[in-house]
């Protein structure tokens, strides 16, 4: 079977292609990928689970401590530590949510990051906290998306101070 299938569809078409996949002698214990990937970056996938009943875990812990103050005028980052147990690589989507009230002191609020496999890497998200920004006390979490799996990180404060 080729790598690369070519298409066209109209809107509302769907093509069914089936694609047979040849797994090595002995593949390595663990949850692997089988992804199909479009030029214009959506992707499926589906699991193949080798010597394993279970899917794999994704974690997502805060680096820092569990609470931000800031003056305005003032910047930092949040850092998200992210790992898997995967056998294979994890495409994960990291989204940041706060009230509307904090929107503007998360200029990054979205990121895709590939975690190895059996391993992980640190997310670094900027906060800047604009001149004149209103004092108060707020939450932000992160939601973790990958493969159909949902997660979410625990809440951390946000303050900013007068």
């Amino acid at each position: 079977m080729p790598a690369v299938l070519p298409y066209d569809l109209a809107p509302g078409d769907f093509a069914r292609i089936p694609v047979t996949v040849h797994p090595p002698a002995s593949p390595a214990r663990g949850v692997h990928w089988l992804r199909a990937r479009l030029g214009n970056g959506v992707f499926d996938v589906a699991r193949l689970l080798v010597g394993v009943d279970a899917p794999e875990t994704v974690t997502a812990t805060w680096h820092d401590p569990a609470a931000l103050v800031l003056r305005p005028g003032q910047a930092t980052e949040l850092r998200l530590d992210l790992a898997t147990d995967a056998a294979g690589p994890v495409t994960a989507d990291v989204h940041l949510i706060s009230p509307w009230h904090t929107w503007d002191l998360f200029p990054v609020p979205f990121a895709q990051v590939e975690l190895p496999a059996h391993g992980g890497t640190t997310l670094r998200l900027p906060v800047r906290v604009p001149d004149g920004h209103e004092p108060g006390r707020w939450w932000a979490l992160c939601r973790i998306t990958h493969a159909g799996e949902l997660h979410y990180t625990e809440p951390i404060t946000v303050e900013v101070t007068a």
